[in-house]
């Protein structure tokens, strides 16, 4: 290792110490400062979705997007019964594409 002068020693010493002295007043400063509450809770039931399908018959099915554990998810109920459990958004829309096919017209 290279020799360190005393003075670039001491000068080492210092700017450590400010570091140390910052750091310590960053962190009096986050536990000072409290995390914000949120008052805000969503309903547990978030969305509901009636389909009526007349192409075979008049077909209607309901789903109703309930609160899960994650702000994201759903717990998703099909006429009343669970489905599934913390489904996103996107995978229940692709259920609707996919349990609705489109049906070719014959003329």
């Amino acid at each position: 290792m290279y020799r360190v002068t005393a003075r670039a020693k001491q000068r080492r010493e210092r700017f450590a110490a400010m570091g140390r002295k910052s750091q310590a007043v960053q962190a009096h400063q986050r536990m000072k400062d409290s995390a914000p509450e949120t008052s805000w809770q969503p309903p547990e039931v978030r969305r509901v979705i009636t389909i009526t399908d007349y192409d075979c018959g008049e077909r209607t099915v309901t789903m109703e997007l309930r609160r899960s554990d994650r702000i994201d998810c759903y717990d998703a109920y099909i006429d009343g019964e669970l489905w599934k459990s913390r489904i996103g958004w996107s995978r229940i829309q692709e259920w609707i594409r996919k349990a609705f096919p489109r049906v070719q017209l014959s003329i």
